[in-house]
């Protein structure tokens, strides 16, 4: 299919606002005028805890620093919008682009941004379906605050984007203010996450990968899987970049930061020079010939 545009949602989660939520919307299910002074009042209730205590404010915050660093690298900044309730959207806009399977790219995209820059509010659920995903309509009110969904930028503070959204005013908005080659990184993302998929799928009794003299790109599909699967999670990941960093593993090397990079085909360490393919790493630090290598590989896979 093809898209032209991606959101993140940043939303923070509230025990006090889901319960709220909860009966509010347990009541409305009788229509609005039933017990119509609870659902006032419930709804005053919301509206202070977003207008007053300012629960949404670590959502704004965490997109704020999101489309800073998303400037750095694609060179504009998302579009962003508060929700009209506890949490706002980052828009990317790009030009319309087919993808095999958007959702498995921008989900990649979104587990490695939370992770990386501590993205607490960051909600991967969203990023699950293409087709399903939505979000609210620029400046529309939000159902149960009557808050209105519009637009800021990083320099507003919480208190000003408050105001717009009591007060609001519809603002120019053009896309091309916003739009990026982020499709060509979302792209790249799409053919690894596609086919490492397709090589998840497949069968373990049918998949017999041939590994006989194999110091090629034969049987591990992505050294940052291979890693992953042996080494544990990384010290540092660069999703924007496409690699992650270890310490280094070999034992002659008393690696006290990371300077270890593996990324899609290979790895090198920054420290001890060493350099390679997952073939070669486990010839060097299992001290493994090749048909031992054979046999850890199937091992690995069973």
């Amino acid at each position: 299919m093809v898209f032209d545009r991606v959101f993140l949602d940043f939303d923070v989660s509230n025990h006090e606002v889901k319960k709220i939520k909860n009966e509010l919307t347990s009541l409305r299910c009788h229509g609005l005028k039933h017990e119509k002074s609870r659902q006032d009042e419930l709804k005053d209730q919301l509206q202070d805890l977003i207008t007053n205590e300012k629960i949404a404010k670590q959502a704004i915050d965490e997109a704020k620093y999101f489309a800073v660093k998303f400037k750095e690298t694609f060179g504009k900044y998302p579009a962003l919008f508060f929700s009209g309730c506890k949490g706002c959207h980052a828009y990317a806009f790009f030009k319309a682009t087919g993808f095999k399977n958007l959702n498995l790219a921008v989900s990649w995209f979104a587990e490695n941004v939370k992770k990386s820059y501590n993205q607490h509010t960051l909600d991967l659920s969203v990023t699950q379906d293409a087709q399903a995903r939505l979000s609210r309509i620029p400046y529309s009110k939000h159902q149960l605050t009557d808050l209105t969904v519009v637009p800021f930028s990083i320099e507003d503070d919480y208190d000003e984007i408050i105001r717009k959204s009591l007060h609001p005013h519809v603002e120019d908005f053009s896309r091309e203010n916003y739009q990026t080659d982020f499709h060509k990184h979302l792209q790249k993302i799409d053919l690894v996450e596609t086919y490492n998929a397709r090589v998840k799928n497949i069968n373990k009794t049918s998949n017999k990968v041939s590994l006989g003299g194999s110091k090629n790109f034969n049987g591990v599909y992505d050294h940052r899987v291979f890693f992953n699967s042996i080494l544990g999670d990384p010290a540092r990941e660069y999703p924007d970049k496409e690699y992650v960093m270890y310490n280094c593993p070999f034992k002659d090397h008393n690696d006290r930061k990371p300077s270890f990079r593996v990324h899609k085909k290979g790895y090198y360490c920054y420290g001890c020079q060493r350099r390679g393919n997952y073939w070669q790493f486990l010839r060097d630090f299992h001290d493994l010939d090749d048909m031992q290598i054979r046999k850890y590989l199937i091992n690995l896979r069973n």
